[in-house]
């Protein structure tokens, strides 16, 4: 037991075990909420403080992907979904500038701009995007949910009910 806890409890290059300091001693890193869960080249998991992650891997990554629509889309949903959202507001930006697929770059431009406090520029990206393309549910739906936040809820709700009548089988409009 000795040896798996040396070859997999000690992660290198920033990583941490569940019994370090940095995440409370004999706590289940899956569950703690300052560490980011990751993989090496072999496959092993490991976890890595959000900081450390921020700092060593995610810009990287990012850069990597710059000029790939679908990898950078797959980076930034894990980063927007692990908390990183102010973080990846220009890269986002970027895939909304060269992605072909306009529905899930609106959308998630317009989830980083709700996320990160930039209302109004997440209505004007999807109001423009229903101007240019015409409904769509998904699109609705995160219309709605910036009227939401805005604490118009008639607004809110009738927007949402469009995305609805747009696309009926969406589990965003269901939710």
């Amino acid at each position: 037991m000795e040896f798996f806890k040396r070859l997999f409890g000690q992660a290198g290059r920033g990583g941490v075990s569940p019994e370090t300091p940095e995440t409370g001693s004999h706590l289940d890193p899956v569950r703690d909420p300052n560490l980011v869960k990751v993989f090496d080249s072999y496959g092993r998991e490991f976890f890595l403080t959000k900081e450390k992650w921020r700092d060593d891997v995610l810009q990287d990554s990012l850069e990597w992907a710059a000029d790939d629509p679908d990898q950078l889309y797959g980076n930034l949903v894990i980063a927007v979904q692990d908390g990183f959202a102010s973080d990846v507001v220009d890269h986002v930006e970027q895939l909304f500038r060269i992605d072909a697929d306009r529905i899930r770059s609106t959308c998630l431009l317009a989830i980083v701009y709700i996320q990160t406090g930039r209302l109004e520029n997440a209505k004007q990206v999807l109001t423009e995007h229903i101007r240019v393309h015409g409904d769509n549910g998904t699109v609705l739906t995160n219309l709605a949910k910036v009227y939401s936040h805005c604490g118009d809820d008639e607004k809110s709700l009738s927007t949402l009910w469009r995305g609805l009548e747009a696309d009926p089988n969406q589990e965003n409009g269901v939710e």
